[in-house]
Formats: C-alpha cells, sequence, structure tokens
C-alpha cells in the first residue's frame, strides 16, 4: 500500500492535509504501517452509533458543518456519506470530526466517511477505491473494525452498475476474516421482505426491484445480512429527502 500526502484547498475550509491511499495486491494493511503508535479502541462495553447518509452533495457553502450539526444532534460516531460530490480523494478534520472521502475528476457522486476524532485517531489507513467506494480500517480490541461505504448506480446505468459490483467484490476480499466489516452506504435498490434469502429479514419495505435482486446475491455471496430489513421501520423510509439515519449500533 502507498501513499503520497497533499495539500489542497476547499471552499469550506482554508486547508486540508490529506493523505490518499493506494491499492495494491499486498492486501488490506499499509506498507509500512506496523500499527506500533496508533492507538487501540476498546469497543466492549462501549455503545458505538454508525449511520449512513445520501446528502445529496456537500459542493455547497456551509452543507458539512450541517452535517456535523446533525451528527452531533444524533450522537453518532461514525457516518457513511454518498453523493458528497466532492472530486480527488483526501481527509479533512473540524471540529470533533474527521472525513476521508473518495471523488472522481467530476462533481458527481462522491463517497465518505466521517468519524469522531478519538475514533479517527485509531484509524490503521483508508482507502479511496473510486467515486462509489471508500474503505478504512480501525484499530480495534478485541477485532479490527474496516467500515465500507459505497454508492451504487442507479437502474439507468447498467453497465456501471455491473462494474461497481465487481469492484465492491474486490474490496470485501481484501478485508481480514478476523475483521469486523460493516458495509454501509445507498444502494439504489429494494430488496423487499422474504424468508427466501437468509440475508434478508421480515421488515423489508416495498416490493423486491432488478437491483434489489442484485444486491441480494452480492449479500448471500459474501454471507451478509441487510440489517435494515431486521427492524420495524417508518413507513416513510423511501421519502427521497429522508434525513440521517442510523444504520446500527455496536455493543
Amino acid at each position: 500500500m502507498k501513499y503520497h500526502a497533499v495539500n489542497n484547498n476547499r471552499d469550506e475550509e482554508s486547508s486540508i492535509d490529506r493523505v490518499v491511499a493506494t491499492n495494491d495486491a499486498t492486501g488490506l494493511k499499509p506498507s509500512g504501517g506496523s500499527g506500533a503508535d496508533i492507538p487501540t479502541m476498546k469497543t466492549r462495553k462501549t455503545l458505538m452509533r454508525i449511520g449512513t447518509w445520501n446528502v445529496r452533495t456537500l459542493y455547497q457553502s456551509g452543507k458539512f458543518d450541517n452535517l456535523l450539526i446533525e451528527m452531533e444532534s444524533l450522537k453518532t460516531d461514525i457516518l457513511g456519506i454518498s453523493e458528497t460530490r466532492w472530486t480527488e480523494s483526501g481527509s479533512i478534520r473540524r471540529r470533533n470530526y474527521t472525513m476521508i472521502y473518495s471523488g472522481g475528476q467530476e462533481h458527481e457522486h462522491g463517497v465518505g466517511i466521517v468519524l469522531k476524532n478519538n475514533i479517527a485517531k485509531c484509524m490503521i489507513g483508508y482507502w479511496p477505491v473510486n467515486e462509489r467506494i471508500i474503505m478504512c480500517k480501525i484499530q480495534a480490541k478485541p477485532f479490527n473494525i474496516v467500515i465500507t461505504q459505497a454508492y451504487a448506480p442507479t437502474a439507468d446505468h447498467s453497465d456501471e452498475e455491473i462494474e461497481f459490483y465487481e469492484n465492491l467484490d474486490m474490496t470485501i476480499k481484501q478485508v481480514k476474516s478476523s475483521d469486523i466489516l460493516i458495509l454501509m452506504g445507498y444502494f439504489n435498490a429494494k430488496v423487499g421482505a422474504t424468508t427466501m434469502s437468509k440475508s434478508i429479514g421480515r421488515e423489508g419495505l416495498g416490493e423486491t426491484n432488478e437491483r434489489g435482486e442484485r444486491l441480494t446475491q452480492s449479500c448471500e455471496k459474501h454471507e451478509f445480512s441487510i440489517v435494515k430489513t431486521l427492524f420495524i421501520q417508518p413507513k416513510d423510509a423511501f421519502t427521497p429527502r429522508k434525513a440521517l439515519e442510523i444504520f446500527f449500533e455496536i455493543r
């Protein structure tokens, strides 16, 4: 894993110290990163709230601050972000939070992960796969935690959807079996509720669509559970402008 540091400016801040990680075939752990100087986060008897939010855009003045206000209000520790519309990749620290992000060359798509600073300081590294997938690894005890945020294409981009799931599979394969993997994001899919799949609970909403079937197949392949279908959800769960939702809590 190779790193290079870049300084850049953005409307949201005067200066960003960015560290970009580039994938190679050596696995998840960055080369030269022994982890000796990285604090270890203890998760036992600790409540950690993890959420995901399709923000539509952060490419407007004040949007990032509004996001942090929502996180503080809901006491969210880790938040996955879809559709940031930020370009390139890097990190930014603001107030009590650190955000890592991954984007393309245009102000489209884009993903990010926002962590409280006490969690971000335990981060071994992060991997901006592309403008639709980003992953970070947190050194924790008893198990390291890998957070992956994904933003799937819509049904209008079938070729791009195939490439998305291929890249997602590649990313997941880099995670060690001893790590706790949390995959979240905006998948532009409805999986409904069914007893035909072990990955889906009884509390899914709507009817399964083609993208939902693709997501279900991917989850079955990796033996994932779609957590949102395990709990009763509000009837407006699919409203376009739905605010931040808590993905789940870890104790």
